[in-house]
């Protein structure tokens, strides 16, 4: 996949006037109003955050208080972000309605180049929250904010965007109005299955389907194989300590890089599915022998997606796949739910499993929308990605390889 790409827009009958400036209302009696606050602050605005979830523009379980709290809390992450957030007011001394919500790191000399959307290894996903109705507005004022709060800033990135979601549509048709461009780094597709009860999936080859049904059998011989979803809140607990713990004893608590090799890791956990759980946001698969856990995986839902967000496997029985096993049982859960129209693998490109069981794909990429698009801070800024990007490409399979070869 090529590093760096230009997203070129056609047409779309808007006008090529600049975009409207902060004080544009949406209403006479209603005005709006951009503010920065921090995490302690945004915490005590957890009820107007809860319901701006409930109309999102699209939604973002790694955005959602039940996540995102235990997330920023316990992984180390909270006192490099700021909290953008776009309100509808009566009056600027008050808050009404909340429209926006964009987690930021902002470039902490005054001539750094791009603020950046937040982006964490357990949140592979960086859509902002958007009023379904008022996204718009929503987007000019965060720019403003910037434009006037952070004026020597080139531009605005955002990690991990679905390309066919209506925030990426939004981004686009900003950049038609302003008479820029997106550009595009990372572009890569993943995983994700969609449909629904009766419609399995046909990704899978006959000739592996014939060895999973072999796995399989040869599983039920070393005892009695059963497959459970768990959703109950004081299961939740339980099942979490088991995955932790399974996930320990693998090639990730070799590496020092499971949850539970880590205390901040294992407390955001507990408290993520445990607040999740209790939303009914959360479930936890489990494949058994005998009643011990030989694969486990983490759902996690907001609105109408569901996303894979984490498994595990007794490596004892790596031979018989019984992470696939559960993927497959999994698969069968997801389909006849009537609620979850796509579920998300949060998965790598190419993945050597889930590739192979789920069809549908998700193009992802990093966006970068050009704030100040002249001069030479923004050209620097672009060139500087570019080189990142292209020493990332070469660096990381290294690393990788060099890992494996030590594990």
């Amino acid at each position: 996949m090529n590093s760096l790409a230009f997203f070129q827009t056609e047409s779309s009958g808007l006008p090529t006037a600049p975009p409207k400036p902060a004080s544009v209302c949406a209403s006479q009696q209603e005005e709006l109003f951009a503010e920065i606050v921090d995490l302690d602050a945004l915490t005590q605005l957890r009820p107007a955050w809860a319901d701006l979830v409930t109309r999102a523009l699209e939604p973002n379980v790694f955005l959602e208080p039940g996540f995102a709290i235990p997330l920023l809390q316990h992984c180390g992450t909270s006192g490099k972000l700021a909290f953008l957030l776009v309100w509808a007011t009566q009056d600027t001394n008050s808050r009404h309605r909340l429209l926006g919500l964009l987690p930021l790191s902002l470039p902490a000399i005054p001539f750094g180049f791009f603020a950046q959307g937040a982006a964490h290894e357990h949140a592979p996903l960086g859509t902002p929250l958007f009023d379904r109705d008022r996204g718009q507005d929503a987007l000019h004022q965060m720019i403003g904010w910037l434009r006037r709060h952070r004026p020597n800033l080139a531009g605005l990135r955002l990690s991990h965007l679905p390309r066919q979601g209506p925030t990426f549509a939004l981004l686009r048709l900003y950049a038609e109005a302003s008479q820029t461009r997106l550009y595009l780094f990372n572009e890569y597709e993943r995983a994700a299955l969609s449909g629904t009860a009766g419609q399995a999936p046909d990704a899978i080859s006959a000739k592996r389907r014939k060895q999973y049904r072999q796995q399989r059998r040869r599983l039920n011989e070393s005892g009695e194989v059963t497959y459970r979803p768990v959703r109950d809140p004081a299961e939740i607990r339980q099942a979490t300590e088991e995955f932790l713990s399974l996930e320990y004893k693998g090639w990730k608590g070799a590496r020092k890089t499971a949850l539970l090799a880590h205390s901040s890791g294992a407390t955001f956990f507990r408290a993520m599915t445990r607040s999740m759980a209790l939303e009914g946001k959360c479930r936890i698969d489990r494949l058994d022998i005998d009643g011990t856990p030989v694969a486990i995986g983490v759902v996690i839902e907001s609105g109408s997606r569901a996303l894979y967000w984490k498994t595990t496997y007794d490596e004892r029985f790596a031979a018989l796949s019984p992470g696939v096993q559960l993927t497959l049982e999994l698969t069968q859960t997801q389909l006849a739910s009537p609620t979850v129209a796509l579920t998300d693998s949060c998965a790598v490109a190419n993945h050597p499993m889930i590739d192979h069981i789920w069809k549908d794909r998700i193009a992802v990429a990093d966006v970068l929308l050009p704030i100040h698009a002249q001069g030479l801070s923004f050209t620097a800024g672009l060139w500087l990605e570019i080189v990142q990007q292209q020493l990332r490409s070469k660096v990381k399979p290294l690393l990788k390889r060099l890992l494996r070869r030590r594990h």
